[in-house]
């Protein structure tokens, strides 16, 4: 929490110094700037936080005191782009110093820490064009005093308060991750983020993001980077203590497809509108195999373990039946590879790799009977030996945090069944193994 304010407060007032008097007097007329924090969560990211820095000290704040509202674009299936004015609800408001401790006197600095869900706060939008999720820019907050507040400033009472509606800075919980890229020898050009744990490992887990997470088509003044990549699903996960302590410690590294992992041809060719027709290949096999390697040798692993959703998990297939051996092991979550489009040769290669399939038997992006389930018989049929299943009916939230207005738990998009795996609540079919402490114990 305090490592967090303090980047948010460094962040806000690093950008907008002017705001921050040298002798902290009191003064009637308040204004300032804000930053804000975006978390990872099961559905993706959410403004949490909002560190405000202001021109003079504040003697006392309450949650009660504020109204913050957002205004951006989003993009609404099949009706297109829309303007959506949101109000957050101010869970927590507190005084700081300028570390971003909690403080009793009269400050300067002010914490709102902001009510999250599955359809609020969000800090992106999708691009309409791309079909890629970007960052909402400008993401603009309207934050005004209610009725409530009785403020005072030095014992000075405040008449006016005014903050610039534009976020002077963000900061996210992918933060964690360092930004890199890589041109591979075929000239593809590839933006990643990567984790690197305290420890050394000899491990080396690659996430492959699914379709929205990729760079195509972007438009002049639409932004996306491998943090949207981390964010857009909990991929942060991979770098928290609990995923860290049962794999043992492992480097993270996540690219960023310059278009997305599907792509035939590299130029979209193969999108019609919001379907792409795949025919089992990726123009990015050996660009994003030569990316692993190098990686690897850079972070030192000695083995290597793939994950992926979606375009990633279609992308995990088309590296497991290419490069068999190569590999220690495969998590493919709601894979997105036809089954159609695997050879009997390619399945009898692959049979004996260590392959942990996710999915939601009511997806209705990538049908299970069109996809999972197919493959997943014929590499039982040709006598698999180290083959796990998680299967659900539905995609609900297990913490008991969020749920719908007759108590019953909320259900998200049957699409999205990583959210099963970012939490550890994967349990294979027949053995009741879960995805994590299955990808530990093909590291031994």
């Amino acid at each position: 929490m305090q490592r967090l304010l303090a980047g948010l407060l460094a962040a806000v007032v690093g950008i907008m110094p002017n705001f921050i008097t040298k002798n902290f007097v009191g003064s009637a007329e308040i204004e300032g700037s804000y930053a804000i924090h975006a978390g990872n969560y099961d559905w993706g990211s959410s403004v949490n936080r909002i560190v405000l820095a202001l021109n003079a000290p504040i003697d006392h704040v309450s949650a009660g005191d504020f109204k913050v509202q957002t205004e951006k674009d989003i993009n609404v299936y099949m009706v297109g782009m829309t303007h959506q004015v949101e109000e957050l609800k101010v869970l927590n408001a507190y005084l700081c110093d300028k570390d971003g401790n909690q403080t009793d006197k009269a400050s300067p600095y002010v914490a709102l820490e902001i009510e999250v869900g599955p359809d609020k706060a969000s800090p992106f939008l999708v691009s309409q064009a791309a079909m890629m999720n970007i960052y909402a820019e400008p993401y603009t907050c309207s934050i005004t005093l209610t009725d409530q507040a009785d403020w005072t400033s030095k014992g000075i009472e405040v008449t006016s308060f005014e903050i610039a509606p534009n976020a002077a800075a963000m900061t996210t919980d992918a933060d964690m991750f360092r930004l890199g890229s890589y041109q591979s020898t075929s000239g593809v050009q590839y933006d990643y983020a990567a984790y690197t744990p305290d420890q050394k490992s000899d491990t080396l887990v690659v996430w492959l993001h699914g379709l929205c997470e990729g760079k195509a088509l972007l438009q002049e003044n639409e932004k996306s980077d491998p943090y949207i990549t981390c964010l857009s699903a909990e991929v942060t996960a991979l770098a928290d203590e609990a995923f860290q302590s049962i794999i043992g410690g492992a480097n993270v590294l996540v690219p960023q497809c310059p278009t997305y992992w599907m792509d035939a041809d590299g130029k979209c060719s193969n999108m019609d509108g919001s379907v792409i027709n795949a025919d089992g290949t990726s123009y990015y096999t050996e660009s994003l195999h030569e990316l692993i390697n190098d990686y690897k040798e850079k972070c030192g692993a000695e083995k290597v373990l793939i994950a992926g959703c979606s375009n990633g998990g279609y992308m995990g297939m088309v590296l497991a039946t290419t490069y068999t051996d190569e590999y220690d092991g495969y998590v493919l979550i709601c894979e997105a590879m036809p089954d159609q489009y695997l050879t009997d040769a390619q399945l009898q290669a692959i049979k004996d790799l260590p392959l942990y399939f996710v999915y939601s038997n009511d997806d209705p992006i990538v049908v299970p009977s069109l996809h999972e389930i197919p493959t997943v018989a014929r590499l039982r049929a040709m006598g698999a030996t180290n083959l796990h299943i998680s299967t659900t009916d539905h995609v609900v939230d297990m913490s008991g945090q969020y749920k719908n207005a007759d108590g019953t738990p909320h259900q998200y998009f049957g699409h999205n069944s990583w959210i099963y795996f970012f939490n550890n609540e994967t349990s294979c079919d027949d053995c009741g193994m879960d995805a994590w402490r299955w990808m530990a114990e093909q590291l031994q």
